[in-house]
């Protein structure tokens, strides 16, 4: 199974050492994201240290752990798809254009995020957290 990942996913996954950390953590699913993922996750250290009670070392460390299962799309594949992206995405929400230009890259089961947004588009397959746990069991 190949799952795109959206930052809102990392996100949880480092607020709190539940579910979604688990299946991120799964060997059993081909996880994929796009380099702008890891910046935007980054831009919030500050807010996760205070809502998780981690320091920063703590949250390299979970990030760096996640990141070992999660392969991150090249950029040039990702930008050719960037246009069309956009072009879907421009009156729903433009900054979702990048993840979904990701999905657009590679043949996957799934976008797999907790943004609204994105699943008021048809042309990616959207899924959120409570259906990849009804789909995978975990």
């Amino acid at each position: 199974m190949r799952i795109i990942v959206d930052a809102n996913i990392i996100l949880s996954a480092l607020l709190k050492n539940g579910t979604t950390r688990k299946i991120l953590l799964s060997r059993e699913i081909n996880f994929y994201t796009i380099p702008f993922t890891i910046s935007e996750v980054l831009k919030y250290d500050n807010l996760i240290k205070e809502k998780s009670g981690l320091t920063s070392y703590e949250i390299k460390i979970i990030l760096n752990t996640i990141l070992e299962n999660i392969e991150i799309l090249p950029l040039k594949k990702v930008n050719s798809n960037f246009a069309r992206a956009l072009k879907i995405m421009k009156n729903i929400d433009p900054n979702d254009a990048p993840i979904l230009a990701g999905a657009f890259s590679i043949t996957n089961d799934g976008l797999w995020t907790n943004d609204k947004h994105l699943k008021l588009q048809k042309h990616a397959k959207v899924i959120d957290t409570k259906e990849m746990l009804a789909t995978h069991f975990f």
